[in-house]
């Protein structure tokens, strides 16, 4: 895959943003405004979501950036009388090779990773496609008994209110609940389900011209390979569900951390959604059946 230089955007590592998942930030500042002019004006409507770790003694000064980050596309700007309005939409993995810039913002020299419909990373075995299919079957079959159970619950389509501490956990898309820096993820596992059969969005298709974002259209993507929509399964399973607690929140963190991670294989991801589905499942089962009796 070729090198391309991205603008980037730094977040906590609680902030970490998966493939098929969804951000929306308020940008006020000068650099993070111009930051967006040039990913809209010159790459397509696209930027790198990079996250860091606080430092410490052993860094000293210099922060700790994950070498994997995400590839995200402006999926809508909404211009206001302070800022804008901004969704970003997580559609790849990229390998953090160099820093560009610091100033006025950050930029990177990334490498696309490579997924499993890249015969050229390695070519599965008919015993492992059968393995694959299997799973990915089953997978579409729990996911279908969450949404259908979410439906009970009156909660599809989105992670949850407010709650206390050992109840919903705080990821709706109510502006309310913007944290600090004026950001927050807005996924849900229907929106992120709908990605899976969306188009591939990668970076050699900008070209090394400057490209605005109308310029550039990312088609519907025709006859994709059962590993390629695995490998997109994988990363959207791991939303935050119906009801989740906030200990279910930071289970899934370590979740998304580990299928993110070069290291980790297709199996291993597909094994990790299946473990978190099993989960959010018996959740939703006890919690439609508490329901039932009026509790």
């Amino acid at each position: 895959m070729p090198l391309a230089t991205l603008p980037a955007l730094m977040f906590p590592s609680e902030e970490l943003l998966l493939p098929g998942s969804r951000k929306v930030l308020h940008l006020y500042e000068a650099r993070f405004l111009s930051l967006l002019d040039q990913s809209m004006n010159e790459m397509g409507g696209l930027l790198a979501h990079i996250v860091f770790h606080p430092l410490d003694e052993i860094n000293g000064d210099k922060l700790s950036l994950d070498r994997v980050a995400t590839l995200c596309r402006i999926a809508e700007v909404e211009r206001q009388d302070v800022g804008a309005r901004v969704e970003l939409i997580g559609e790849g993995r990229l390998q953090l090779c160099d820093i560009a810039a610091v100033e006025p913002y950050v930029k990177g020299v990334f490498r696309q990773v490579r997924t499993m419909a890249d015969t050229t990373v390695y070519v599965p075995t008919e015993a492992e496609a059968v393995r694959v299919e299997l799973l990915v079957n089953e997978l579409r079959a729990m996911l279908k008994d969450v949404l259908l159970l979410s439906d009970k619950l009156g909660t599809r389509g989105g992670g949850g209110g407010g709650g206390d501490d050992d109840n919903d956990a705080a990821t709706g898309d109510d502006e309310a609940g913007f944290n600090e820096w004026g950001h927050m993820e807005i996924s849900s596992l229907e929106k992120s389900l709908q990605w899976v059969d969306g188009p591939s969005v990668k970076l050699e298709a900008l070209g090394s011209e400057p490209t605005a974002m109308g310029q550039v259209s990312w088609p519907a993507e025709d006859g994709r390979s059962a590993m390629e929509v695995a490998e997109r399964l994988s990363f959207a399973i791991l939303q935050v569900a119906p009801a989740s607690s906030v200990t279910d929140v930071r289970r899934l963190l370590e979740a998304r951390a580990e299928a993110m991670a070069l290291e980790t294989g297709l199996m291993s991801r597909l094994n990790t959604a299946y473990e978190v589905l099993d989960e959010q499942l018996k959740q939703l089962r006890a919690k439609v059946a508490l329901k039932s009796l009026g509790i």
